[in-house]
């Protein structure tokens, strides 16, 4: 797995005047400037039209804040973000789901303070990127080394050759101790370097709640049962198009 995202949608856009308590809030906090020793203030740009010409100006407040911990590779190991309409935990060096989730979970919580009551929570998502790699004779690659040949969730037609394809699926679905959740199955296979191909597959599950969630006391839990369970379908879903041989080589079989 190459990245975790975990995010909290907003019913509006965060205002500047809650972006920037929330940076204060960053900078007053040890632990917090110890995970994340990066911070970066997003400026906002007002775009101004006229019959002549178009301007561009930056406002006077944030529009967004990242924090970053980067690992010893350069590469960002855990990303918080707070922007537009959301928050977001991003994982870049996944492990174990019991490792990642209750860290995921803290941060949004110690920062949808700022967003409940107003305007509260929305949505619960989840999305994950995955990646296979695809070496050595490459125009002998098919699909089926990697998926179900008779899996309804890809078309018959990715089956029949070894050129690149792309294929976007998305579904609803209902669960008891959820509201109502939204499936999103997007992959491709496409050609990375010369002698090297990729598999990409990004599978996101969005609980949209019945109505904004203002309490923020309820919300740990509320997020806690919310992702073990997108987490679960997400593990059952791949089950749907992944092979026996796929399944077992990631330890889902």
């Amino acid at each position: 797995m190459q990245a975790a995202m975990f995010v909290l949608e907003l019913p509006a856009p965060i205002p500047t005047e809650i972006i920037q308590k929330a940076s204060q809030y960053y900078e007053n906090t040890i632990t917090l400037k110890e995970f994340f020793p990066i911070k970066a203030e997003n400026r906002g740009m007002l775009i101004n039209f006229s019959q002549d010409a178009v301007g561009v100006n930056s406002t006077d407040g944030i529009s967004g804040i990242t924090l970053q911990r980067m690992g010893t590779d350069g590469i960002p190991e855990y990303v918080f973000s707070m922007q537009a309409n959301q928050l977001a935990f991003t994982c870049n060096k996944y492990t174990r789901w019991k490792e990642i989730s209750p860290i995921a979970i803290d941060f949004l919580n110690e920062f949808s303070r700022f967003v409940c009551p107003i305007p509260g929570i929305a949505v619960i998502a989840l999305q994950y990127v995955d990646e296979f790699l695809v070496t050595g004779n490459l125009p002998e690659y098919r699909s089926s080394i990697l998926f179900n040949a008779n899996t309804a969730r890809l078309p018959k037609t990715i089956f029949d050759g070894s050129d690149y394809w792309h294929n976007h699926a998305g579904w609803f679905e209902t669960k008891e101790n959820l509201g109502r959740v939204l499936n999103n199955l997007n992959i491709s296979y496409y050609p990375q370097q010369p002698d090297k191909n990729a598999v990409q597959i990004v599978s996101a599950h969005k609980e949209i709640l019945k109505t904004p969630l203002l309490e923020h006391s309820v919300l740990h839990d509320l997020m806690t049962n919310s992702f073990e369970t997108l987490h679960a379908m997400n593990k059952e879903m791949f089950k749907e198009f992944l092979n026996k041989e796929t399944l077992s080589s990631i330890g889902l079989d």
